[in-house]
């Protein structure tokens, strides 16, 4: 079998994207056995170097692809390959089929799967959040891909209402975020006398977004929030708190990183313990699964604590979480949107306090979301050999 990957990050400074390339591969994996190969279409060199070490057994061909004149024709070589894949899995990055982030940049890839799908190839559009879409050109260019797609997955309730509202009469399979199938080490658990608090500080909401002071209308104010909740922390003496970074971009012009943010901590709070910079989902997801109780406003931050059953209250700041979350039967959540600074600090200090109750909330909904990841990969299975 071989399937070509379309908006999947092998290597990336934001690891939950990388999260869901590895889940992936481990579903295929355990779906076509050692009967495998995987094409990842992208237009920048990445390094497949950790994934041909942690999957042996599967061949990884890197088809990087140009875009050609003003209608974006695809190159030829890219052409061949993709018309030699049996199917095509996008995913968008799990959160990029929106315009709510960069506009020119959801333009682009929904270019790139109406292009797999003029070459004949099936196109399986994997769990992830689709919509909203503010700019009525881009809708347009996004309902035609998710028409002549041939199987719509989707990550949450929210996305498959989205859908349906254009295209009342399109399948979506609704079942869960895939990085919840993230494979860690689970034998790295540490004893400690205190209460190991994990906090992943976003560097995305700390300086307002991509390109404005709030750019997600937060009624919290992010910076007062995060040092008001350590501060706070750091009173009682019960509690070891780590920070643990998700988005690891060092570059001077950073977008989208939050790196210059732990090292404002550091020089702030020198008390704290601060996790190595991981370049791995998995490594990263290992450190986290040490954690007593876990907050983080990456969603993927908090789904590598949720999926390794440990107490979580993510901080949202899109309705990506309440998608997510909502589809789990999960409500120990801060929104951002909704909460002024006060009620949003004290309410994350209740859950914290509260965590062994968290954990047996998360640990019964994890029985429930191995059952569904289950019923995905059938599923899948079905699709991909017919």
């Amino acid at each position: 079998m071989k399937i070509g990957f379309l908006g999947y990050k092998f290597e990336n400074e934001n690891l939950g994207c990388v999260a869901l390339t590895y889940a992936t591969i481990d579903i295929l994996h355990d779906i076509f056995k050692d009967n495998l190969t995987i094409v990842n279409i992208t237009d920048v060199h990445e390094d497949m170097s950790f994934a041909r070490k942690y999957f042996p057994e599967i061949k990884f061909i890197e088809q990087m692809y140009t875009m050609k004149g003003r209608l974006m024709k695809l190159d030829r070589c890219t052409k061949e390959q993709i018309t030699s894949c049996d199917a095509v899995l996008d995913i968008t990055f799990g959160d990029n089929f929106s315009d709510i982030y960069l506009p020119k940049f959801v333009q682009r890839t929904t270019h790139m799967k109406l292009c797999v799908e003029r070459l004949g190839v099936p196109l399986l559009l994997m769990p992830q959040t689709i919509g909203p879409f503010r700019s009525k050109p881009l809708l347009l260019q996004a309902l035609l891909a998710i028409a002549k797609s041939k199987r719509v997955y989707s990550r949450d309730v929210l996305s498959s209402e989205f859908v349906h509202k254009y295209l009342k009469k399109k399948d979506v399979y609704v079942t869960t975020d895939l990085a919840l199938a993230l494979p860690f080490d689970k034998s790295q658990k540490v004893k400690s006398s205190k209460i190991r608090v994990g906090l992943n500080v976003s560097g995305l909401l700390w300086k307002g977004g991509f390109h404005t002071q709030n750019q997600f209308g937060l009624k919290v104010d992010y910076k007062s929030y995060i040092e008001t909740l350590i501060n706070e922390l750091l009173k009682e003496d019960k509690y070891e708190i780590h920070i643990i970074p998700h988005v690891t971009d060092v570059s001077a012009n950073a977008q989208d990183g939050d790196l210059a943010c732990v090292e404002y901590l550091k020089h702030k709070f020198p008390k704290l313990i601060f996790a190595p910079t991981y370049t791995s989902p998995i490594d990263v997801k290992t450190y986290i699964s040490t954690m007593d109780v876990f907050s983080g406003a990456r969603m993927h931050s908090t789904v590598a604590a949720f999926s390794s059953e440990v107490a979580t209250i993510p901080f949202s700041y899109s309705r990506k979480f309440k998608g997510l979350y909502d589809h789990l039967n999960y409500n120990f959540i801060i929104s951002g949107t909704e909460l002024d600074t006060q009620h949003a600090v004290e309410l994350t200090l209740e859950y914290i306090s509260n965590y062994i109750e968290l954990h047996e909330k998360v640990t019964q909904s994890m029985s429930q979301v191995r059952i569904e990841l289950d019923k995905f990969k059938d599923d899948l299975k079905k699709t991909l050999v017919k």
